[in-house]
């Protein structure tokens, strides 16, 4: 049967290829239209709590895409006619955008905020700026406004009056994406950059923005780092052209397929940038096989027939159900992923799925025939008989493992101290999620020197004023809301929260009825309270809002029944996150929670951040048990054997474990990325045990001495190991240095073929060395 398929492959070698490019350049037209719509709100679980709040205050308020604009001088304050005109313009221009959601925008020059004074007569409550100042009158009533508004400083406008803030939100559609706002926000602020004013931005539109577009020439140069590493070992492995092109031309176009595959079964859109990390891992995986399948070639069968087609067809039959079984395991570890409630994790998952399902067919169609007409001459085949020190240094370590039962006892007592000490280490570790710095790499610090963590850290400075926590307040009847007592709860509830260090301004309905109150009482600061009457707060409702109608849309619904508060934190760390959310949760149900009113929480980023939190860990742990679950069940069914897949996935549960310590002595964020990574080490990883267990087969049928058959089999597998898992290590390693998040994650991938590939070297002899078990001779 797998003779019959090869011949037939190379009997219509020219079909199959003219077949193999068809098919690439439809997918390759296929690829080019699928569209990245990165959401980081829809990343977690769609039926977390936090993400349906953050839904339901999006619809109708608006605040999950919030961006913060500092306009700052650097001689005087911002009180001059220049400056006032600079946060006009940028205001009116980001209302200009699409997506803008125009009720939320809060500036000196937001309708939103009024201009309050006055006199025995009359009461002139208007727009603070309502056009750009054009005389020192008219910018000198603009400061009193500001001056006599007790709720600005601190939160708008800096102590110091050096310093503003602009803040706008976005609704994302297919028009309005990341990119997009990052673009033209970017824009809008570098226009009105001078040499006395400094423009900054920050938030989590500007930081995935920025990585979606501006970061991507940094994938793409990871990328082919990737390639020249792999390239050079490959060369190292082989000395031979066709050996770096045929391994690196099968990753890159089974990639491509992965992409056109997306595209036709799943549509054109991608959830998720991490999308990116896809090609690195087909082309591990592609790799991987056709390392076995060259160094079977011409190391053995060419330089035995001497010519082409023999060579090829005898190594076809040799690793026919290898290939066929490790692709199998490899793809059912990411239909895992693929399932993960994570947008970025399932991208991943089903990208690659489709990228691995296309290994097997562009081996068929393009890799064998075109192997045919590039084997190189045999002149130099005595290559394949001289015994490299690689090839030495394996054949000796085996022969001690499974000729020496010290030297097991040895391994096995390091390997279980090793696993002891992991054990101990991971429980510290803090599982979470902080997508807000994607341009973080863990290893090598690159944030520190990012414009865009530079420019967040200036407004984390002066406001503390960046990513919102967003909470929904609801009354059990219409007109809840001017109820003094519960606006008094809700101003007692937004005090709790401006104690925390980690919180800066805070938008919230009672602060308009202090504002409103203390005004009507000659702006004397005891009356900066709650008032009293729901008369008083109609009336304070219907004066603010009788110069704009509509001036409370970002706070109040229609009937008066729900309102939004929100808190703007300076982080998102796990700590920051953790922190707001549990202190803010116990406040909520112990001091504010009744029969007439009910805080429900967390929207905002802040709250994404926290349904991240909550979950990640979770499904790492899922992830990790299904991935080998998933390996197991293959295993099980083509081996018909509850015992082989067990041998076989132990020394990557291992390794799994020992990575998991490593990553953390490392610094490294254990988050949803690790899913990846496991995904690698039951998939990818299980490929070497599974050639080497069809190969100590072919060699224990020869004359049943299981010792040589084991050494034997063991050094060729390792052999084609050592190269094709060290050119995917330091391919993956290549990428540390890239400024993005990219980093650390090729870092984690490099590191668990490693540690896979390490304790597969050890453990496998001592195990079937050991038990021998009945699998190993079917």
């Amino acid at each position: 049967m797998k003779n019959w398929i090869v011949e037939k492959i190379l009997k219509f070698r020219l079909v199959f290829i003219l077949m193999g490019i068809v098919l690439t350049i439809f997918f390759i037209y296929e690829s080019v239209q699928l569209k990245l719509q990165d959401d980081p709100n829809k990343w977690p679980p769609k039926s977390h709590p936090y993400v349906v709040l953050n839904e339901q205050i999006q619809d109708i308020f608006g605040g999950a895409n919030v961006v913060t604009i500092q306009v700052e001088v650097k001689n005087g304050d911002i009180f001059n006619k220049e400056t006032l005109g600079k946060i006009k313009r940028i205001s009116d221009k980001v209302l200009l955008m699409d997506g803008a959601v125009s009720y939320y925008l809060t500036s000196l020059s937001a309708r939103k905020i009024k201009y309050m004074r006055g006199t025995d007569d009359f009461l002139d409550i208007s727009f603070l700026m309502e056009f750009a100042p054009n005389t020192q009158e008219e910018i000198d009533r603009i400061k009193w406004g500001v001056y006599h508004n007790p709720t600005l400083f601190g939160s708008l406008m800096s102590i110091d009056s050096k310093a503003t803030l602009i803040i706008c939100d976005f609704r994302l559609n297919h028009r309005t994406t990341l990119p997009k706002i990052y673009k033209e926000i970017k824009n809008i602020c570098e226009e009105e950059n001078d040499d006395n004013h400094i423009i900054t931005y920050a938030g989590t539109p500007i930081i995935i923005g920025w990585v979606n577009s501006e970061g991507v020439p940094s994938i793409i140069l990871a990328f082919f780092l990737f390639l020249i590493a792999m390239g050079v070992i490959l060369w190292l492995a082989f000395k031979r052209v066709i050996a770096i092109i045929l391994p690196l031309g099968l990753g890159l176009i089974a990639s491509i397929w992965g992409l056109g595959l997306q595209k036709i079964f799943l549509g054109e859109v991608l959830h998720s940038a991490s999308g990116f990390l896809v090609p690195f891992i087909v082309m591990a995986a592609a790799t991987c096989h056709s390392v076995q399948f060259l160094k079977r070639f011409f190391d053995e069968e060419y330089t035995k027939v001497k010519e082409s087609k023999a060579a090829i067809v005898n190594t076809f039959d040799a690793l026919f159900f290898p290939i066929v079984l490790s692709l199998a395991t490899d793809i059912s570890a990411f239909v895992v992923c693929a399932f993960i409630p994570f947008a970025n994790v399932s991208t991943v998952g089903s990208l690659t799925t489709f990228g691995l399902s296309s290994v097997l067919m562009c081996i068929i169609l393009l890799f064998i025939p075109l192997l045919f007409y590039f084997p190189g001459t045999p002149k130099k085949l005595d290559l394949g008989k001289r015994e490299g020190i690689s090839y030495r240094v394996i054949k000796r370590t085996i022969q001690a493992l499974v000729e020496n039962s010290n030297a097991r006892w040895i391994v096995t007592v390091c390997l279980v101290v090793i696993l002891i000490i992991s054990l101990t280490i991971i429980p510290k570790i803090d599982v979470g999620q902080d997508n807000t710095y994607a341009i973080h790499n863990f290893l090598t610090k690159s944030w520190e020197k990012n414009s865009i963590y530079q420019m967040e850290m200036n407004i984390k400075n002066r406001f503390h004023s960046i990513f919102p926590f967003n909470l929904l307040i609801e009354t059990d009847k219409t007109d809840g809301l001017k109820d003094p007592e519960v606006l008094k709860k809700i101003d007692q509830l937004a005090a709790f929260l401006e104690k925390k260090e980690y919180i800066g301004g805070i938008m919230h309905l009672a602060t308009f009825m202090k504002v409103m109150h203390r005004f009507l009482h000659a702006e004397d600061d005891k009356y900066f309270i709650v008032p009293k009457t729901k008369k008083a707060i109609c009336e304070y409702l219907y004066l603010y809002d009788l110069s704009d109608p509509g001036s409370f849309d970002f706070l109040i619904d229609h009937d008066y029944k729900r309102t939004l508060l929100v808190a703007y934190a300076d982080n998102t760390s796990h700590k920051t996150v953790n922190e707001i959310l549990k202190t803010t949760k116990e406040y909520i149900q112990s001091q504010f929670n009744d029969d007439k009113v009910v805080a429900k929480m967390a929207g905002g980023i802040i709250g994404i951040m926290g349904a991240f939190n909550e979950s990640v860990a979770r499904w790492i742990v899922l992830a990790t048990l299904l991935s080998a679950l998933a390996s197991f069940v293959v295993v099980f069914i083509l081996f018909r054997s509850l015992i082989a897949p067990i041998f076989l996935l132990i020394p990557l549960i291992l390794a799994t474990v020992i990575w998991y310590a490593v990553m953390y002595l490392s610094g490294i964020e254990i988050n949803s990325n690790a899913s990846t990574s496991v995904a690698m080490a039951m998939g990818v990883g299980i490929d070497a045990e599974l050639y080497l267990l069809y190969r100590f087969r072919e060699e224990f049928a020869r004359d049943r001495d299981f010792n040589r058959a084991f050494i034997e089999s063991f050094t060729k597998i390792r052999k084609a190991l050592i190269f094709s898992h060290f050119s995917l290590t330091f391919g993956c390693w290549s990428v540390i240095f890239i400024p993005l998040y990219i980093g650390y994650v090729g870092y984690g991938m490099g590191m668990i073929i490693l540690i896979c590939f390490l304790i597969s070297l050890l453990l496998p002899p001592i195990l079937w060395t050991t038990f021998k078990p009945k699998f190993l001779f079917k």
